[in-house]
């Protein structure tokens, strides 16, 4: 099988990049620059193509599954031609060059992005995802397009700046007090692990994948507030070292709640189950747990 990936040095590129390695399928991965290069830490026999040149002939090869995990969040507000560009520009130029009705190409949405909805949160990130989702959709006529919508993905090699690493980090680094905000925000976590499992799903079973635009959810179906998944990442802290139960306090209310409260929905996830046999297995407690680990 080859399978051409975007995004492979990140969180869940690198996931998925192992995933195929493993079942010795052929894997190609689509690299932004040399700098790029320099972030692969797997001695996988991948193929490498760096995005300069004639790097568009690689496009000429049929692949069995194209997956687009590449993306970029501006979060600083001062790269939204790189927001334009992972997320829009590049999935359409190789979407474009697909011309086999074989191959399942596949972008990874999220959460963040609501339909009909214009988002306050990351307002340049949402608006590109869906610009493309809609564009897809235009392609899809002859083309086999899956759309899978992740919700709070979570687990081990998640960036360090995310929520829920930075907290874990605080708790066990055994810091005094841990300012936060009042964590009444409420989100669907799912562990990197289930995530990677429905990919799996998918490449064994491309049969049940029709020409058309696919539209998938990804996540638990169970909302959980953030001040209640602080309370895991303490309480599963504890077990491990007993020190930090009298020794660090959670300071909630101290910190400026931010998000937007139409995030607050959880993922329809029956289609997803439905057709391809999945449901998430890993519990919030375990999921936190086994990511709490990853650090010691």
């Amino acid at each position: 099988m080859n399978i051409l990936i975007t995004g492979s040095t990140g969180f869940l590129g690198k996931k998925l990049v192992s995933l195929f390695a493993q079942k010795d399928y052929n894997v190609y991965e689509l690299l932004r620059n040399n700098e790029s290069l320099k972030k692969i830490s797997h001695n996988y026999a991948t193929e490498k193509v760096i995005l300069e040149g004639s790097w568009e002939k690689i496009l000429d090869k049929e692949f069995d599954f194209i997956f687009h995990a590449a993306t970029e969040y501006n979060r600083d507000g001062n790269s939204t031609h790189k927001v334009i560009e992972a997320n829009y520009s590049l999935p359409l130029r190789i979407l474009e060059r697909v011309k086999s009705p074989k191959t399942v190409f596949v972008y990874f949405d999220s959460f963040f992005n609501i339909e009909n909805v214009k988002s306050n949160y990351l307002p340049d990130y949402c608006l590109t995802k869906k610009h493309f989702i809609e564009m897809a959709e235009v392609l899809s006529t002859n083309r086999k397009i899956v759309i899978l919508k992740l919700f709070h993905i979570y687990g081990e090699g998640d960036s360090k700046s995310k929520f829920i690493p930075w907290l874990i980090q605080e708790v066990l680094s055994k810091k005094s007090e841990i300012k936060l905000s009042s964590g009444l925000q409420k989100r669907d976590f799912i562990y990197i692990d289930d995530v990677v499992r429905l990919v799996e799903k998918l490449i064994s079973n491309p049969e049940k994948i029709e020409i058309g635009s696919l539209k998938l959810q990804v996540g638990t179906s169970v909302l959980h507030s953030i001040k209640e998944l602080t309370q895991i990442v303490f309480n599963e802290a504890t077990i491990i070292d007993p020190y930090i139960k009298d020794n660090v306090k959670l300071m909630y209310g101290e910190e400026v709640e931010k998000g937007d409260k139409n995030l607050e929905y959880p993922a329809e996830i029956s289609k997803t189950s439905e057709m391809f046999g999945w449901t998430p297995e890993v519990s919030l407690n375990d999921g936190i747990l086994r990511t709490i680990k990853s650090f010691l």
